[in-house]
């Protein structure tokens, strides 16, 4: 799976264009419907004996494990801006590395930033909590998470491939679901507004993930209420959150404890934030 760095951001060659989300593999019914249809009656999926006990032997060792739809990534090229997908689920993934089986989820990530009162440029980080797969306690951009096909706002009837707004649409449900911050909607055609930017993707090979970043500016924020304690209970993904100057930034990647994590560190690199020299000094020998 590992093509370079084991995590890395590319920037799209077209980034006025956005993404293009192409869909392989997938039943003429999903194209007007907004969730994955019953299989049909007498098509069994094939018998995978090693996928099912490995994930067997994984929800033993963790009862808060639960399959679920996602979205898999068959190929992805950042000259043209093309990513060809099909409906998996998450046990796939999960079981992955145990099976040596070369898995990678679609997923969204936003870049959200807003100016405090005094002027200054704040990006909005949040903690992970202990429970997630990967990255548990580091800070990241947040919202992010997986795709899955009914998250997405449908193509017209009959096509196959999804347009950088549909996916966007997945980034404001994590948000919702995450964080209880509603983001902006995207512009309608001909509007003069400003839509969420998406020039680059993060190729995450530590999580077996492609994540679409989207850069939205929110305006206005105040750096004493965060969406996380803002949005009130129910929610497990974060455990904190915090609108960060450039400075504050730095001195996030400086540490050792709760540190960014890798895929913050890289995409706050490519946007400027940080300098290749910002991160965590190395531990004392």
């Amino acid at each position: 799976m590992n093509r370079g760095a084991p995590v890395r951001v590319e920037a799209l060659a077209a980034p006025a264009q956005g993404p293009r989300l192409v869909l392989d593999d997938l039943p003429g019914a999903l194209l007007n419907s907004a969730r994955t249809p019953p299989p049909r009656p007498g098509a069994a999926p094939p018998a995978d004996p090693a996928l099912e006990d490995a994930w067997l032997a994984m929800r033993r060792g963790n009862d808060a494990l639960f399959d679920g739809p996602i979205l898999q990534v068959i190929a992805f090229d950042a000259a043209s801006g093309v990513l060809r997908v099909r409906p998996s689920s998450f046990k796939h993934l999960a079981t992955a590395s145990v099976l040596a089986r070369d898995v990678r989820q679609l997923g969204v990530v936003g870049w959200l930033t807003g100016r405090d009162a005094a002027g200054a440029e704040r990006i909005l980080l949040a903690r992970r909590s202990a429970g997630t797969r990967v990255y548990p306690g580091q800070w990241e951009n947040a919202p992010a998470g997986g795709v899955d096909i009914g998250m997405l706002a449908l193509p017209p009837p009959g096509l196959r491939e999804y347009p950088a707004s549909a996916l966007y649409s997945a980034l404001q449900e994590e948000s919702r679901e995450e964080l209880g911050l509603r983001l902006p909607a995207w512009p309608a055609t001909g509007s003069a507004a400003r839509a969420p930017v998406a020039r680059s993707w993060i190729v995450d090979d530590l999580a077996r993930s492609l994540d679409v970043v989207f850069e939205v500016e929110l305006g206005a924020v105040d750096p004493r209420r965060t969406p996380c304690f803002a949005a009130g209970g129910g929610r497990w993904e974060y455990t904190d959150a915090a609108w960060l100057t450039r400075a504050e930034l730095a001195a996030f990647a400086e540490r050792r404890e709760q540190p960014l994590s890798p895929p913050t560190l890289a995409l706050a690199r490519f946007l400027g934030w940080l300098t290749p020299r910002d991160g965590p000094s190395p531990a004392p020998g």
